[in-house]
């Protein structure tokens, strides 16, 4: 009985490693030069990658293939050309797609990729370079790829050369500024002042922003839609007045506390009845509740006469989660608060 016992035990720990893999980290096309003699250099970053670990890296372009080989670092970068990848291999300057595929020894590891497509490439991430600027991967909150006029070889790659500068101010649907808030971002951090003023880098280029700010839900992170905006950034030029108004109904009614608000709601959660109080005289003796899923969608509609207090029964069959109250006058929105729902019991 000993000796079986002794042998699961040395079993157990080699069957969890197996059933638990961690993989290392991958390399990743880190940033693509054509030099003034129309000559390219592509550098990969092995970051904290262990070689020991990996069968093979294959590059593969439009133009060809090539398989990395010898002595792979396990920190930083390797530097290719055209002349030591061979004839077999070449990348396109007017635009390409270019593939990093590792594949580890060990069969239970899915193979990992780093990909940029660029130029008149039909998946195109970034613009072609110019002769002596380069496609850089910035640690944006997001990572993006992004023309860079001041390429750093060897490096890290950083913002200079490669952003411009976006200020304005950020304002809730209801008009009103978003102030003091640091957990909004895009590729950079959004946070605003005591006045709702924000100031951020934008890597040059055509930029479309339609959503901004991180959040979390049960489902994990989401983001905060917008008006939409649109402008081309030009590096080095800062760009004012360039306001942005949320429109998701998540982030309404989230504004700063100093902002009273005519009406107040309690419990929250609720199980099957809502109690709301009026803080501020309100004109209409009509109060309308539309209750919106976290989609957007309207679930429930409620009328109720204007008084200091109300309690709302809610009769419908709500799954349990997270829901929007709009509360309306005469067709005017005026708050919307965040309820979470429990089941009915």
């Amino acid at each position: 009985m000993k000796k079986l016992i002794v042998l699961l035990l040395a079993f157990v720990p080699v069957y969890f490693i197996w059933a638990n893999p961690v993989a290392s980290s991958s390399p990743q096309i880190n940033e693509l030069l054509w030099d003034e003699n129309g000559k390219w250099y592509l550098e990969i970053d092995f970051l904290h990658f262990y070689s020991g670990e990996v069968d093979s890296l294959v590059l593969t372009s439009t133009q060809g293939r090539y398989v990395l080989t010898g002595d792979l670092p396990e920190y930083g970068f390797r530097l290719l050309t055209a002349d030591s990848t061979g004839s077999g291999f070449d990348i396109n300057q007017g635009g390409d797609l270019l593939l990093l595929k590792v594949y580890p020894e060990e069969l239970y590891f899915e193979p990992d990729s780093s990909y940029l497509a660029f130029g008149s490439h039909e998946n195109a991430m970034a613009p072609a370079p110019q002769l002596g600027q380069s496609i850089a991967l910035l640690p944006t909150i997001n990572p993006c790829y992004a023309i860079d006029n001041s390429p750093t070889f060897g490096l890290n790659n950083d913002f200079e050369g490669a952003c411009g500068t976006i200020s304005g101010k950020i304002y809730y649907a209801t008009g009103n500024p978003v102030i003091s808030r640091s957990d909004l971002a895009f590729d950079e951090q959004f946070s605003t002042d005591g006045q709702g003023d924000y100031s951020t880098r934008i890597h040059q280029g055509m930029v479309q922003l339609s959503e901004i700010g991180k959040y979390y839900m049960w489902e994990g992170y989401g983001w905060y839609s917008i008006e939409p905006v649109s402008l081309t950034i030009e590096e080095g030029q800062v760009y004012e007045n360039m306001d942005i108004h949320i429109t998701d109904p998540g982030f309404v009614g989230i504004e700063d506390e100093k902002i009273e608000q005519p009406l107040k709601l309690f419990p929250n959660p609720i199980s099957q009845k809502l109690t709301i109080e009026m803080t501020a005289k309100l004109e209409s003796q009509e109060l309308e509740i539309l209750v919106l899923d976290i989609s957007g969608k309207e679930v429930a509609r409620y009328t109720k006469t204007a008084a200091e207090t109300i309690e709302l029964e809610l009769n419908e069959p709500f799954p349990a989660g997270m829901y929007f109250f709009e509360f309306r006058l005469n067709n005017t929105l005026i708050q919307t608060e965040r309820v979470l729902i429990n089941l009915f019991k």
